[in-house]
């Protein structure tokens, strides 16, 4: 199964998120996209397409490593997966917010202290901005369009198996 969890707790990169936020609904908004995107890396490890210890796997490799590029590599798409599913759902449940959380989405991706060699997501900002989500389709096949428009091919091609 898969949990979701959002807690500031003893977790300093998640106080740091929460206080991105200037206004308490500008917070509830990045919170509720946050759940979403979380929703979305569910979706991932439910139909096998992204490994359960992804994570460790990138923290494990050696530095410079072409398997620690790799696994980069790979963190980054299933980051960027998760973003658009999350917008897709904002889309969809809260249309008026959905330009308010691409917008904190895209600045918190590019924000120095979480953009990070495997937070490489502007590809998906990029088509997001130019041509916007296909509403006609399920809310996961408008993800998958936005992440083949944003052309990680190669990196969902090779995606580690579980």
């Amino acid at each position: 199964g898969c949990k979701v969890v959002i807690a500031e707790g003893e977790n300093p990169k998640m106080r740091s998120i929460m206080r991105y936020s200037p206004s308490p609904a500008e917070l509830q908004t990045l919170m509720l996209t946050a759940a979403a995107h979380e929703l979305g890396h569910c979706l991932r490890l439910r139909t096998r397409q992204m490994p359960s210890n992804l994570w460790s796997l990138v923290a494990s490799a050696g530095p410079g490593s072409p398997e620690k590029h790799a696994m980069e590599r790979q963190a980054s798409y299933e980051e960027a997966y998760a973003d658009a599913y999350a917008l897709v759902y904002m889309h969809s449940a809260h249309p008026a917010l959905y330009g308010q959380a691409l917008q904190q989405m895209k600045a918190l991706r590019g924000a120095a202290a979480f953009a990070t060699a495997h937070y490489q997501v502007h590809p998906l900002y990029t088509v997001l901005e130019r041509q916007g989500l296909d509403t006609r389709l399920p809310l996961q096949q408008q993800a998958d369009a936005a992440m083949a428009a944003a052309d990680f091919g190669r990196v969902a091609q090779n995606a580690a198996t579980p």
